[in-house]
């Protein structure tokens, strides 16, 4: 018993062990990331009057560094027409998780293709990576199309 014993204690510290070093390595999951410190910091020079968050998980981190400062905003992705409104404003700003690490990348996608059938595109401003090198934020904005 004490053999078996010391056998599942050993093995647990090394699985432990092997999670720690992942830790270490590529730092904590992306829901929660040190990318957001260089976003915010970022989003505070662009003086938008209006920044729009795409994705979920980003305005009340945003909200919470800035001391509710930062003039971030919801999108309502069922109003056709505040999307069109605010996909047509060049002075506004959006923020989303990249591809890999989106929550609801049908949102970015809807807001796209609503921008596109008024004739405007993205933009893209910065692209916000954390310390590991992970490309987590994009920052963009739309523009009319020049024909």
């Amino acid at each position: 018993a004490v053999t078996a014993t010391v056998v599942l204690c050993a093995a647990n510290l090394a699985v432990t062990n092997e999670y720690y070093w992942e830790l270490v390595r590529d730092g904590p999951d992306i829901r929660w990331t040190d990318a957001i410190y260089p976003l915010e910091r970022r989003l505070e020079t662009l003086r938008s009057p209006d920044i729009y968050i795409v994705d979920w998980g980003i305005f009340e981190s945003i909200n919470l560094l800035s001391d509710n400062t930062a003039p971030v905003r919801a999108v309502d992705f069922s109003n056709q027409d505040g999307l069109r409104k605010i996909v047509s404003d060049p002075r506004a700003a959006f923020v989303a998780h990249t591809a890999r690490y989106a929550y609801f990348p049908q949102q970015r996608a809807m807001m796209e293709d609503v921008a596109a059938s008024a004739g405007y595109e993205e933009v893209p401003i910065e692209i916000i990576y954390d310390r590991n090198g992970r490309a987590t934020f994009d920052v963009f904005r739309f523009r009319k199309i020049p024909l």
